[in-house]
This record gives C-alpha cells, sequence and structure tokens, in this order.
C-alpha cells in the first residue's frame, strides 16, 4: 500500500472540508465572488441566504452532480447538501452534509465516501465522517468569525490477484487519520464600497496506518504460510499546515465587483521513521476576480485568475522551488426571474507554467470543456 501517497491525498482533500463551494459565480471568478449556493451550507454564512419559502440550488461540474435544499423553521435555519459522481465507474466519490444554524451560530455534520478501482485488482475504499461548528461575533464594531472542525479519514485497501481464490496474493491494509482544525476571519474594516479582511487558519493531521495482510495462495487454494504475514499497525507522521489570507472586496455600485485574495500556506510534514525527509513548504497563492453587468440586475460576465507564485521546499539536506503557474477562468450569472439565477463557468486556459524559455501552455480541447471544466449551476428561491 502507497500509504504516503494516500495520506498525502486525504490530507489535501480534508483540509477543504470546512468549505464546500457550489457557485458557478464561484468557479467563473477563480474562487473569489460567492453567493446563496456557496453560503447555504457555511456554518458562518447562512444568516446570507435569502430564503423565503425554499431555497434550492443544483451545480452540475465534470462527473459531478451537487444538489442542496434550505428552509427557515421559525427562526432556525436546516440545509441539506449531495454532492456526488453520476457517470464515473473507476473512482466514485459521494458527499452528504446537513446544517443546522440558530442566532450565530452553525452547526454541520457530513459523510464522504469513496470507492477507487481505477487500479488493476485493486480496491480502494475511503469513508470520512465529519463535525464543524461555526460561530459570528464582534470585535469593537467589525464582524468576526471562527470555524472549528473535527474528521477523520478511514482508508481500505485490497489488492487481490488470484484467480477465485487460488494462485495469487491477497494484500489488506489501511489508514486510519484524524484530524482538526479552526479558521478565524477578521473584518479590518468595511465601507459601503471597499472592504477588508484578515483570515487564519490552522490544520493538523495525524497518519496512522492500520494492521495489514500479505496472504499467498496456491493453486487449489490452500494458504502458503511461508510467503503469508501480518504487521502491526504504527503512526507514521504528520502534517501541520497555518496560512494567513488577505482579502479585499471592492463593489462599485451595483454593477461591477472585484475581489482579490492572497494566501500564504505553511505546511510542515513529519515523518517518525525518517526524519530526513522532514518537510517544510512555503506557498503563494493569489486569486483575482471580477463581476460585471452588462445588462443591469440581469446579465452578468465573471472572469477571474488563479496564479501560483513558486513555492519554497525545506528539507534537512536540500532546498527546492515550485514553478510559476496561471489559470484563467471565465462564466456569467443570468437572473432570469427575482427567484432564479443561471450561472456557467469554465477554465478558458487551463495551465500556463514556467517562464521565459522553460515555459509552457495546455490549453483545452472540446473533450476537456466538459469532461474537465465546465461547471453550471441553477439557484432558485421559492
Amino acid at each position: 500500500m502507497k500509504v504516503l501517497k494516500i495520506a498525502a491525498l486525504i490530507c489535501a482533500a480534508a483540509f477543504s472540508v470546512s468549505s464546500v463551494f457550489a457557485s458557478g459565480l464561484y468557479e467563473g471568478t477563480a474562487g473569489t465572488l460567492t453567493n446563496d449556493a456557496d453560503n447555504y451550507i457555511d456554518v458562518n454564512n447562512w444568516q446570507k441566504v435569502k430564503v423565503q419559502n425554499l431555497f434550492s440550488q443544483t451545480t452540475i461540474q465534470t462527473s459531478n452532480l451537487d444538489f442542496g435544499l434550505a428552509k427557515m423553521f421559525g427562526k432556525n435555519y436546516m440545509a441539506l447538501s449531495y454532492s456526488g459522481n453520476l457517470w464515473t465507474a473507476d473512482d466514485s466519490t459521494n458527499q452528504l452534509s446537513f446544517l443546522f444554524g440558530t442566532g450565530n451560530m452553525g452547526f454541520k455534520a457530513g459523510m464522504q465516501w469513496n470507492v477507487d478501482t481505477g487500479t488493476t485488482n485493486t480496491t480502494t475504499t475511503t469513508i470520512v465522517p465529519s463535525v464543524q461548528w461555526g460561530l459570528n461575533f464582534n470585535t469593537g464594531k467589525l464582524p468576526a468569525a471562527l470555524d472549528v472542525f473535527v474528521l477523520c479519514a478511514f482508508t481500505n485497501e485490497n489488492i487481490d490477484t488470484t484467480t477465485d481464490g487460488k494462485s495469487g496474493s491477497i494484500e489488506k491494509s489501511g489508514a486510519t487519520d484524524p484530524q482538526f482544525g479552526a479558521n478565524l476571519q477578521l473584518t479590518l474594516s468595511e465601507t459601503k464600497s471597499v472592504s477588508q479582511f484578515a483570515k487564519f487558519g490552522l490544520y493538523s493531521i495525524i497518519n496512522n496506518t492500520n494492521s495489514s495482510s500479505y496472504t499467498t495462495y496456491d493453486a487449489s487454494g490452500d494458504v502458503v504460510d511461508t510467503t503469508s504475514y501480518t504487521t502491526s499497525g504504527s503512526t507514521f507522521g504528520t502534517v501541520e499546515q497555518i496560512f494567513a489570507q488577505y482579502k479585499i472586496l471592492v463593489k462599485l455600485d451595483d454593477s461591477f465587483t472585484y475581489c482579490g485574495k492572497f494566501t500564504v500556506p505553511f505546511t510542515f510534514a513529519t515523518y517518525n521513521s525518517n526524519s530526513d525527509a522532514n518537510s517544510t513548504e512555503i506557498d503563494f497563492v493569489l486569486r483575482n476576480g471580477i463581476q460585471g453587468y452588462i445588462v443591469p440586475k440581469k446579465f452578468a460576465l465573471n472572469g477571474g485568475l488563479y496564479t501560483q507564485i513558486p513555492s519554497i521546499i525545506l528539507r534537512k539536506d536540500n532546498s527546492s522551488s515550485g514553478t510559476f503557474a496561471n489559470t484563467l477562468y471565465c462564466g456569467f450569472t443570468w437572473n432570469l426571474s427575482p427567484a432564479f439565477t443561471l450561472e456557467a463557468a469554465n477554465e478558458f486556459v487551463h495551465t500556463n507554467t514556467g517562464t521565459g524559455a522553460t515555459s509552457s501552455t495546455a490549453s483545452p480541447s472540446i473533450s476537456d470543456f466538459w469532461n474537465e471544466q465546465f461547471t453550471i449551476s441553477a439557484v432558485a428561491h421559492f
């Protein structure tokens, strides 16, 4: 079992569990601007959702369906969200979340499950239960938001090279990776046209391998003891990440909105069995997004630019740096009526990596337009 690789993938996925964004606006502006389709299942932003009788949103992105409902029950708020694969056979991921909001707090419980059969003779299943709590409060006269979450990823891998239980081997292994994290957002300044924010986050994951077994079978289906064995589980390392983010939001009347984010994450990886592999990585991510209405209150064009500035990677015996990459996004928002909105987004330029003589560009193909990059969403207020 490739424990390090699987743990890293779980860690990367788990770090994003505290926020689920679904709207075409968010996708089309490189992850900067949001609307009700993003906020309805967020423990801090559910109060922003305009719920009359019932709110619903539906998003299709590549092979994924995202569907959600929200409703007020007196002064209490409830929302349900489902996200899953529609037609991907080899790697299927599903997620179900429930949010309860009351007063200035939000409580969310979720369950994510994944089945991956993309590797020959190998089936990997992952189950990730999670809980999250959010609190909105004021620091002086300015608003602030705090959220805390806990989750645990349970992964099991089964490699079966036998034929009906004969002439081959069965290897069973797994991992149990608990994680916790917290985010704090502070409002630095807030006026009618310009708002500024600072956000700080802390995430931690403990990577544990479960006990594993390797069993060999002969042509008769009997166990070959000399080549079969079991191993005990252990804690092989931890990953901690802290980040700081600056965000500015500019609104020029109701026709134009700009949002910029600059995020610097610090990631520390520690390995119990090999301290030489310990590393510190510093990333620099810049996001810029705009929305401009060309038909007032009806139709807007959205655009965004995601920039990955070369990272710094530090290890015991060496250091290195990452590459420079850009991704350009575009889309539209169409308010068909006060109660119904249609949105779409796409990566106009897939990636542009490197500089000077080492630069390379990968533009999207026709198949990429739908299979990898296209997002369409609908939001309804009943």
